[in-house]
Order: C-alpha cells, then structure tokens, then sequence
C-alpha cells in the first residue's frame, strides 16, 4: 500500500513543503492533481482519500479524516 497527497492549491516548492510540514504530512506530495490520469472528478471535501487497485481503477472513495483502523479493514475487504 502507498498513501500519496496531492496538491489541489498549485504550491510550488518551497510553498508547497511548509504547507505539508504544516500539516504534519509526511508521505509523498504529488506535484500535479492526477484526477485526469484516475478520472477521480472534484474533491469537495478535504481530506478525501480514494483507494484505488493496482490496475489503476478507483475501488472506493473515503470522505472525511481516516483512521489507521478504517484503512486497515479496507485493505483487508
């Protein structure tokens, strides 16, 4: 499993490294939104996470904070 965080605003380096120190992510930050390439649609609400298979297909949208638990059970179903 990878987790990746996109970057909706556009922030270029060094913008986009203080926001994630900010936020205390700590996983890769895309540079580009990839909604194009995954045909994801808007994201209204922030965070949103999408679960998607290693075929490159979305198996699930998640809506709201996620907890280490709810990720697991969904790796798992």
């Amino acid at each position: 499993a990878v987790v990746l965080a996109v970057n909706y605003d556009g922030l270029k380096n060094p913008q986009l490294k203080q926001a994630a120190d900010r936020f205390h992510i700590t996983f890769p930050v895309l540079q580009e939104n990839p909604w194009k390439v995954f045909h994801l649609g808007m994201v209204d609400v922030v965070p949103t996470m999408f679960v998607i298979n290693p075929k490159g297909q979305v198996v699930k949208k998640l809506l709201g904070p996620q907890t280490e638990r709810t990720l697991e059970q969904i790796m798992q179903s």
